[in-house]
């Protein structure tokens, strides 16, 4: 399943900080965490969006090469309606009838490849629908998590102020 593996490195990023002790002068939502256990944590995030992508292109592919087959099953069925329509060509009734035959035949394989074509458009734009939304939300949540390592780190250095500014210092609330 697509992004199962950043839920998992997101959830043991979560508990990094769920398990997070206070620091001892209050904190409130304050809490101090290992950072090279964060750190380590969004490498593997990094790590795995990667293969998010390589999935998104394997769709494209797939999608690819199904209507490259359908376009050549198409082409085949036309080539050969036309090849009997070629060979029958003695008799005019016989061509007639042949050539209604053939327009059939690619009318119908024209359908069908406009049909898969179709499908296959709808199945990567949900694909790549999902995939975005997913990444999306790992880069929301993995800015929100820096953005609270970088006030927790300021605030261990003596950098920060008791009070977050309004620069995105401030400590993220709990992350679901």
């Amino acid at each position: 399943m697509p992004g199962s593996d950043i839920e998992a490195f997101i959830e043991e990023l979560e508990d990094l900080i769920n398990n997070a002790k206070a620091p001892l002068t209050g904190g409130g939502s304050k809490k101090i965490i290992d950072s090279e256990a964060a750190y380590a944590i969004l490498d593997d995030i990094k790590g795995s969006l990667p293969d998010e992508f390589q999935k998104a292109r394997r769709v494209l592919r797939e999608r690819d090469e199904i209507l490259n087959a359908a376009d050549d099953e198409a082409r085949h069925i036309v080539t050969d309606a036309e090849d009997r329509a070629n060979t029958l060509a003695s008799d005019q009734e016989i061509v007639r009838i042949a050539n209604d035959q053939a327009m059939e035949i690619k009318s119908n394989a024209e359908k069908d490849a406009r049909e898969i074509r179709y499908w296959a458009e709808n199945s990567a734009e949900q694909t790549f629908s999902k995939i975005e939304e997913e990444l999306q939300a790992v880069i929301d949540k993995a800015t929100a998590l820096m953005n609270q390592m970088t006030y927790c780190r300021e605030l261990l250095n003596g950098h920060a102020d008791d009070e977050p500014s309004d620069q995105g210092d401030q400590p993220v609330e709990q992350i679901d």
